[in-house]
């Protein structure tokens, strides 16, 4: 039986689930306490650290997991499961996970039911990995070392026939998508004057413009070439071994089969401030370009460069987003509205910084 809300994982239930990864051996877990560490962050799920106590298990178990089930929330846990998200995360680490190099947290447990959208993870605890911070930003240095990681994955998937067998996983231009996100745009855009001047000047203009061919420009980020990206690369998905660059991802509930350029450019705009975007964004796409030449990838620069344009437009989607549904006037001083407000200056200015303006 899968739990519903964190409060159902009983020792007896994470007993079990933790059984089939044998990690406690012939022990059993006789006392679980809960942290939530979702707050301001599990929009669609919920996420906790779970401690554990054990009884007869080995001293290499686990002393703590983080649990993932969908959110409780119904009208959230909906738009979840139309869009798949909680099947994306599932069948990631139980398809894609085993045959990746890439840095994952281990995962004890993964069990689901697509049909009523119910899932539970349990992930290995990157407690003692220093976590990225998405408000206070990224630096040129970093950003290139996860972008040179992110290349050898794209290019591992690029054009792989196996993308083809991975149905679960969306493209860019899939119904669901086309049917939602222009709305999303579009409700962004009339929202958009009143910060106006928070925004670099021709924001306004790029925006409508944007909106008004927004199903055709899905269309073309959708034409390939296509590989496997994470689709949600930002620093609040991303943790650090402690005084390196070296990093591990998690949240994989947003992965497509789309051009590896939305992972390169929507890292930079929800994470990186917009003075440094100007300064460092013709090294990252060089940087990143070469990485997949040195991966195997034939995709010339320019080509690169006008899919990354393209992207950067169809990515201001994301700042949009969270204007038409960010209440701004009761926002407060927290974490949330100042990160919102970085988000949005960050997003606009790195659709003009990946030269957006000249494709749309």
């Amino acid at each position: 039986m899968l739990p519903d809300r964190i409060e159902d994982l009983t020792p007896e239930m994470v007993t079990e689930l933790l059984g089939g990864s044998g990690v406690l051996g012939d022990g059993k877990v006789v006392a679980v306490r809960a942290d939530d560490i979702g707050t301001g962050v599990g929009v669609f799920g919920a996420i906790a650290r779970l401690h554990l106590t054990t009884d007869g298990a080995p001293s290499t178990a686990p002393k703590t997991v983080v649990a993932k089930l969908p959110t409780s929330a119904e009208a959230n846990r909906s738009v979840g499961m139309a869009l798949r998200l909680y099947e994306r995360e599932a069948r990631f680490f139980s398809d894609v996970a085993p045959q990746t190099a890439l840095p994952l947290p281990r995962c004890f447990s993964n069990e689901s039911d697509v049909g009523d959208g119910r899932f539970v993870l349990l992930l290995e605890d990157l407690g003692h990995l220093e976590p990225g911070d998405q408000l206070a930003g990224l630096g040129e240095k970093r950003a290139a070392a996860i972008l040179e990681t992110m290349a050898a994955f794209h290019a591992h998937w690029w054009e792989s026939p196996q993308l083809g067998t991975l149905d679960w996983m969306p493209k860019q231009d899939d119904p669901v998508f086309l049917a939602a996100v222009p709305g999303i745009v579009s409700a962004g855009v009339a929202v958009l004057p009143p910060l106006e001047g928070e925004l670099p000047p021709g924001s306004i203009e790029l925006a409508r413009r944007v909106d008004a061919g927004f199903v055709d420009l899905i269309h073309r980020c959708a034409a390939g070439p296509h590989t496997m990206i994470h689709g949600d690369l930002r620093l609040d998905n991303l943790f650090f071994a402690p005084g390196t660059d070296d990093v591990t991802l998690i949240d994989w509930q947003l992965s497509l089969r789309n051009r590896s350029v939305y992972d390169l450019v929507w890292l930079v705009a929800t994470s990186m401030e917009p003075e440094l975007q100007n300064e460092s964004i013709d090294r990252l796409i060089t940087g990143y370009h070469v990485a997949l030449a040195r991966n195997g990838v034939d995709w010339s620069l320019g080509e690169l460069r006008t899919a990354a344009a393209e992207q950067a437009a169809y990515l201001l989607s994301g700042p949009l987003s969270l204007i038409g549904t960010f209440d701004f006037s009761n926002a407060g001083d927290g974490r949330a509205a100042e990160l919102t407000r970085k988000w949005v200056r960050r997003g606009f200015n790195a659709a003009f910084a990946f030269g957006a303006q000249a494709v749309v």
